[in-house]
């Protein structure tokens, strides 16, 4: 019987807030859904009070996620990011209220993923849900969504039009940013591999302007 590399957990989150970020996520795609439940405690347990930690939610059965959110809640995450992968939605609408029902079942701050789901190509050739995300940035829990690594400038950049001045945008590729930044305000980035970019010894600072206000719902500037 396997078991979690629990020390390589904790290892992983001590990494994390060595290079000097402020939030990571903990993402273990080959775990059994128990198994994921103690990755989460473990990781919110090692980076208390020096990192925040999300979790992501994408089991088949919409019960489970919702246990899986309670459970994340009780963990001490910071965050939730749902992932509806095996929907097979005929409308927008179902979109939405996949995600609805979720965001009702937990206190924790939801952010948005879009990715090219193929299962949604049919409601956007993008493959991401924008209408129903339109929709779901209005609610106040929807804080931000991440831009995945598949997305390319056009997609990301009518992601920007569409919610940049509703909720956050967070972009996983830099080179990205400069552009984004003119249609709208970019507080934070997704990059995943920052690790490989750089060393805990010679954390890179990036010079940028001064953070501007958020327009719209002001919710950005709360998250």
């Amino acid at each position: 019987m396997r078991e979690l590399d629990e020390d390589g957990i904790r290892h992983d989150v001590r990494q994390s807030v060595r290079h000097g970020f402020f939030s990571t996520s903990a993402v273990a795609p080959l775990c059994e859904p128990l198994e994921y439940r103690r990755v989460l405690e473990l990781a919110c347990d090692e980076g208390r009070g020096e990192i925040l930690v999300g979790a992501y939610v994408g089991e088949a059965a919409l019960e489970a996620n919702r246990e899986l959110l309670a459970h994340a809640e009780k963990a001490g995450c910071s965050r939730a990011v749902p992932v509806p992968r095996y929907l097979d939605p005929a409308s927008e609408d179902e979109v939405f209220d996949w995600y609805k029902t979720l965001i009702d079942s937990t206190r924790l701050p939801i952010v948005l993923y879009a990715q090219n789901n193929p299962r949604l190509r049919h409601l956007h050739p993008s493959g991401i849900a924008l209408g129903a995300f339109e929709r779901l940035a209005e609610l106040p829990s929807v804080v931000a969504v991440k831009l995945t690594q598949a997305i390319n400038l056009v997609r990301a950049m009518e992601c920007a039009e569409r919610l940049g001045d509703k909720i956050l945008l967070g972009p996983v590729h830099l080179d990205m940013m400069p552009l984004l930044s003119q249609a709208c305000t970019i507080q934070w980035s997704v990059q995943w591999n920052a690790e490989c970019a750089t060393s805990a010894s010679r954390v890179i600072k990036c010079r940028s302007c001064p953070p501007k206000p958020v327009t719209g719902s002001g919710k950005a500037t709360e998250a």
